[in-house]
C-alpha cells in the first residue's frame, strides 16, 4: 500500500500491515443507565520500531458516565515500512528517521477506524450503546514524529 505525502522529499511511503492486536476491552455494565451521556475521551500513541522500520500505532478509548468508567477499549496496528521509504525517511547526518505527520494521520486514523468498529461488535451482546465518535486526526497531528536511531 501507499500513502502520497505533501511532505518536499517524500512524495510517496509504501508500506504493509503487519499485525493487529485488541490490548484490552472492558465493560462496566453496572455503571451504565439507559439513555444516559456517555463522554469520551480517545489517545492515540505511535512508537517506532528501527530495527523492523515498524510503525506501530495504539488507540485507546474510554467511555465515562458520570466519572465511571462504561467502556475501555485499546486496539493496536503495526505498518513495516518498504526499505525504500526509510531511506527517504532517514537523515543519517543527524542520526534521525522522520515519519511524516500525513503518514501518522493516516495510521492513527486506520487504527482508530478499527477500533470504533471493534466497540460496536463487542458491545453488541450488552446493553451497552455506545458509538465512538468519529475524529480526522489530519487535525490534531502538528508535526512529523522524529525518531533518534
Amino acid at each position: 500500500m501507499s500513502c502520497v505525502m505533501a511532505n518536499e522529499k517524500l512524495k510517496s511511503a509504501k508500506f504493509r500491515f503487519v499485525g493487529s492486536a485488541i490490548n484490552q476491552f472492558a465493560v462496566f455494565e453496572e455503571n451504565y443507565k439507559d439513555n444516559c451521556e456517555i463522554n469520551v475521551k480517545s489517545q492515540v500513541k505511535f512508537e517506532y520500531l528501527a530495527a523492523d522500520h515498524v510503525v506501530c500505532c495504539e488507540s485507546t478509548a474510554t467511555g465515562v458516565v458520570e466519572d465511571r468508567p462504561i467502556v475501555r477499549a485499546s486496539m493496536s496496528f503495526k505498518f513495516e515500512l518498504s526499505d525504500a521509504t526509510v531511506n527517504d525517511l532517514t537523515n543519517a547526518d543527524e542520526g534521525t528517521v522522520v515519519i511524516p505527520r500525513e503518514l501518522l494521520s493516516y495510521f492513527g486514523n486506520t487504527t482508530y477506524g478499527a477500533l470504533r468498529g471493534a466497540v460496536i461488535a463487542k458491545l453488541e451482546p450488552t446493553r451497552v450503546r455506545l458509538l465512538l465518535p468519529m475524529i480526522d486526526l489530519s487535525r490534531m497531528i502538528e508535526k512529523s514524529m522524529v525518531v533518534n536511531i
